[in-house]
Order: structure tokens, then sequence, then C-alpha cells
């Protein structure tokens, strides 16, 4: 039952996700373009001769590339908020609105439907994530290479080794595994019971009670993680303590912490299916 609850909310989700990240990329792509154009020729337009008989040309087509990078940002954080809103919508729909009547008739058990639901949304997290990045490199790091004269070279000076401890390396992967596995994974996680406190407990007032509950979580759960960083970094500023141990410690801390919020909010999702939705 698993599987197939899990196949119907991917294709749910793709219905609406596909569109959106080929219209991200589209947009990229687009602004990519634009952009290395405007990179191939600046060194023209830039030119005393130039400036001196286009001066307006110049400034609206200086304006726009600002107006194309404007554009290109709201469209890559706008990716992700697409995301959201598809995703706490589907929830709502599947689970608390009119489809929910059927939903809930499924002989599925709580696990069921909480596990579906965040194996789909992750995986559409991930996918909505790579596609904002290939987006990036398309648009962003893509038109830099026309710039005249951008060609690599190796510097010249005097090199110096530089010694990284393991501790360090150790730490930099943890750090890694917690923003790329464990936040992605908790934050989805954390959105499902937001929608089912909402909806279960929250009554008329829901949507402001939700965006309440998220926001405010969140807030107090990285004030936290910023106060116990900077508690664990005082040895280090004082140079007391080694620095490699310290964020190892500090990426240790960032993993339960989150990895606590999604294990706290799944159980809670199943508590609330349990008690006020009454699947066993």
């Amino acid at each position: 039952m698993l599987k197939k609850l899990f196949y119907h909310d991917f294709r749910a989700l793709a219905r609406y996700m596909i569109p959106t990240v080929c219209i991200v990329l589209g947009i990229c792509l687009l602004a990519g373009i634009i952009l290395s154009i405007f990179m191939a020729n600046v060194d023209g337009m830039f030119s005393g001769d130039y400036l001196d008989a286009f001066t307006l040309l110049e400034t609206i087509l200086t304006l726009s590339v600002g107006l194309v990078y404007l554009f290109l940002f709201f469209g890559l954080a706008g990716a992700v908020l697409a995301f959201y809103i598809i995703y706490i919508l589907r929830v709502r729909t599947h689970m608390y609105g009119d489809e929910g009547y059927l939903t809930l008739t499924v002989p599925a058990t709580p696990h069921q439907f909480t596990l579906a639901k965040l194996f789909s949304g992750t995986i559409w997290f991930y996918i909505t994530a790579i596609a904002v990045f290939i987006g990036a490199i398309i648009s962003i790091v893509v038109p830099l290479f026309f710039l005249p004269g951008a060609t690599g070279g190796s510097g010249g000076g005097v090199t110096e080794t530089v010694t990284t401890s393991f501790t360090q390396v150790l730490s930099v992967i943890l750090y890694i595994f917690a923003y790329v596995f464990v936040v992605p994974v908790s934050q989805v996680m954390f959105l499902q019971t937001t929608v089912s406190f909402g909806s279960l407990l929250a009554g008329k007032s829901h949507i402001f009670a939700s965006i309440g509950f998220y926001f405010g979580v969140n807030f107090a759960l990285s004030t936290v993680q910023s106060l116990i960083s900077s508690l664990i970094f005082a040895g280090a500023y004082s140079g007391a303590a080694n620095y490699g141990l310290l964020s190892l410690l500090d990426a240790c801390v960032c993993i339960l912490i989150y990895a606590g919020l999604g294990i706290g909010m799944y159980f809670w999702n199943i508590h609330l299916l349990k008690n006020k939705v009454n699947l066993e």
C-alpha cells in the first residue's frame, strides 16, 4: 500500500512540478542567452567612441541586464516557493479537503500516509533544487565565460601549502550531510505536520495558525542553533580550543537539531492522524 500511495502522490505533484521546473529552466536559458550576448559585447559597449554615440542605448542595455538579474532571482527563488505551496496544497487537499473523504477510506495506516507524502515531497524537493542549481549555472556562470579576456590562467607568486586537519574535513562532510540531506527531509516532514496542525487543531484560522507555527518553530530552532554555535566557538575565538573539534561538534549539533525536528514532527503527525482522524 505504501508503494501505491507514493506513486499516487508523486504523480499528483508531478502535474504541477514538471511545468514549474520547465518554466524555471526556460527562464534561466533565456536569461543566460541575453546575459551572454551582453557579456560578449561589454568591451565594445563601454569604449569611448561607443559611449559618445550611443550613451542612451548603453544605459538602456545596462538597466535591462539589471532587470534580467532581478527577474532571474525571483524566478529561482520562486521555484522553491512554488514547491512549498504546491506540496502544502497537495497534502491539505488529499488528506483534509474534499478528496480526503475518499483518501481516508483507503486501507492504509497513518505511517503509510505520512511516509508516502514524505518520500514524494522530498524527491520533488531535490528535483526542484537540482533544477535551480542547473539554472543558476546556465544563467549566471556560463555568461561569465563570454567576458572579453575572461580566460583561466595560472597566477604567479609564492605558493603555500595549507594543512587541513582530519576533524575539519570531517566537520565539512557533516555540514554537507546536514544541509543536503537532513535539513531538506526534516523541512518536508515539518511542512506536512504543519498542514495537519492547521487542519486538525486550528479550526477556521488554520491558515494563519499554520504560518505562525511554521515560521515560529523555524525561528526558535535557528535562534537556538545560533546560540549553541556561539557558545561552541567562543573557545576558538579566544584561542583556547581546537577549531576543528569545535566545528565537528557544531555540525553534530546541527544534525541533531534538524533530525530531532523531522522525527518529532513525524510522530506528532502520526499522533494527529490517530487521535483526530481516528486512523489506525
